[in-house]
């Protein structure tokens, strides 16, 4: 302002124009090489997956294996170092007593499944080469196969300096460890190595692979912190395999509704329906954690529920 008089001239920015010709087309080319043409989804046949980090995030250690790496997802950590040393240990064994079976006829069988193998992985398995799935899948089918060949302790091939069984608690911490979600092969690869390695004497029984299984785990367990565990990656497969129904959420909400209180955990104790090896308070809000961040799209005991509770409405069994 000058004189009194007020000015009219505005002051002015300079903006750069970038040329917009060679510029866009890079940045549309650099988009476009981004871009999928198929779905991100996984296979349909995929079946092994990552525990979503909202389940996790409540109880990670109910997820996450102690002692031994079995499949791609934790594989080569270094906290199961000495367990790798396990696994060549009972793979040279397997191979000294099945004197029928050489290691290339593993390699050999392992190889044709590989391509098929990780169709059952939630997440590519870029970073694992055909040859290091193959003698991942070898080692660690071959141990599980072992380890339950093995079960009981007495069984006639449990060597007197086998690290597993020569400790009373370390064979329910691998169970621990090889029942969760993100600690698998598929199923049909451990079935191909079981029946390569049979005993080859005609008369000799050998269980199915599936009995052998069953007989370790379905021994009767009370509610525990491992039993967590247990229930929590069932409820996780149900919550990310979209073929699967969920009976295991279900048995889960129902249970919460149920034990509402401490107080119900120690009738429930009382009436002998429940083993609880944890405190009445913290049996209380094991059914609660387990269904937190869950859903549920169907509640299979919903019939169940209205029968209880017309039963109950019907003042003569009060």
């Amino acid at each position: 302002m000058e004189n009194g008089t007020q000015s009219n001239t505005r002051d002015h920015i300079s903006v750069p124009i970038v040329d917009g010709g060679i510029g866009l087309e890079a940045l549309e080319n650099t988009m476009r090489a981004k871009l999928c043409p198929a779905s991100p989804s996984w296979d349909a046949k995929c079946c092994i997956f990552r525990v979503p980090q909202v389940l996790k995030r409540h109880k990670r250690e109910a997820y996450e294996p102690d002692f031994v790496s079995i499949g791609p997802f934790h594989h080569g950590g270094k906290q199961f170092q000495h367990m790798e040393n396990v696994k060549q240990w009972y793979l040279n064994n397997l191979l000294s007593r099945r004197t029928n079976v050489t290691l290339k006829n593993l390699i050999d069988c392992v190889f044709q499944l590989e391509k098929s193998a990780r169709e059952f992985y939630a997440e590519p398995l870029d970073h694992l080469s055909q040859n290091d799935l193959v003698e991942m899948m070898i080692l660690d089918g071959c141990f599980v196969i072992e380890l339950f060949r093995k079960y009981p302790s007495d069984a006639e091939h449990v060597d007197g300096n086998d690290p597993i069984f020569r400790m009373d608690c370390m064979f329910q911490y691998l169970c621990h460890d090889l029942l969760l979600l993100e600690n698998q092969v598929p199923w049909f690869v451990l079935q191909h190595l079981y029946n390569l390695t049979l005993d080859p004497e005609p008369d000799k029984y050998s269980p199915s692979l599936t009995i052998l299984m069953l007989t370790a785990f379905t021994s009767q367990k009370p509610l525990n912190h491992n039993c967590y565990s247990y229930l929590g990656n069932l409820i996780a497969f149900e919550q990310c395999y979209h073929h699967h129904s969920h009976e295991i959420t279900s048995y889960a909400f129902l249970m919460n509704k149920l034990v509402a209180s401490s107080k119900d955990m120690e009738i429930l104790c009382e009436k002998r329906i429940i083993d609880n090896w944890l405190s009445a308070e913290d049996g209380a809000n094991y059914f609660s954690k387990l269904c937190n961040d869950t859903v549920l799209n169907k509640f299979y005991y919903d019939e169940l529920c209205a029968q209880v509770k017309m039963h109950y409405q019907i003042k003569w069994y009060r």
